[in-house]
């Protein structure tokens, strides 16, 4: 939207010509600096996160595809076309990276998963290494079902505890949590288990360098 914007600014004759045409130069500058940042960025997120994927490669073919117009109308000085162009680039890099990389990302949100896997009459727990899926979950369970936080402190007590006064209760946790709550008591049934991202919120430092683990709903 504020590429659309600057581009009708700068056109309309607002300012002088002079201011017109450096506004349009420098702007051109600067999306054939971004648009190369945008790809190098994009590639690492790729070879992280789907090193197998074929089709993940297809937003760096469209930026080629778009990039040689706009590459083109540049050479031969045709600044304004040349804006335009980028800008159609940028956008359809943006817009063919989330069609295609995010249903792979979904795959990483298990909380519609597990919720479905959910005994209405229960409630859920959530310990507080995977609180950060408290209300993900929370979100897909019916109003009326309650999800619980469980804090770290003997958090193993506080889930045999509940096993034995709410023999209907379901905890989610994370699978290493899971391997340790074994150690002491074997009697637990796996009742849904999906892969997630270690951390529910997604950063740039995050995507470059994933870290995922099995999500566990279990019960007594």
């Amino acid at each position: 939207m504020a590429l659309i914007v600057a581009l009708c600014f700068l056109q309309e004759g607002v300012l002088p010509l002079w201011a017109r045409r450096y506004g349009l130069t420098v702007s051109a500058v600067l999306l054939l600096v971004f648009l190369p940042v945008l790809l190098y960025f994009t590639g690492l997120i790729v070879r992280a996160n789907f090193p197998n994927s074929m089709i993940a490669w297809v937003p760096h073919i469209i930026a080629v595809l778009t990039i040689v117009p706009a590459i083109v109308f540049a050479i031969k000085g045709w600044t304004y076309r040349s804006l335009l162009a980028f800008s159609f680039a940028i956008w359809a890099i943006i817009f063919s990276s989330y069609l295609v990389l995010l249903p792979d990302f979904t795959r990483f949100q298990p909380a519609a998963v597990l919720a479905t896997n959910v005994p209405k009459a229960s409630t859920v727990y959530v310990t507080a290494p995977a609180g950060e899926w408290q209300w993900d979950l929370a979100l897909y369970l019916p109003t009326s079902q309650s999800v619980e936080f469980l804090h770290l402190q003997n958090l193993n007590s506080q889930i045999l505890h509940i096993f034995q006064t709410e023999p209907e209760a379901v905890i989610l946790l994370y699978e290493t949590e899971y391997k340790e709550l074994r150690k002491l008591d074997s009697e637990f049934r796996v009742v849904a288990q999906a892969n997630a991202y270690k951390n529910n919120r997604l950063t740039l430092k995050k995507l470059l360098n994933p870290k995922y683990e099995q999500l566990y709903l279990i019960s007594k």
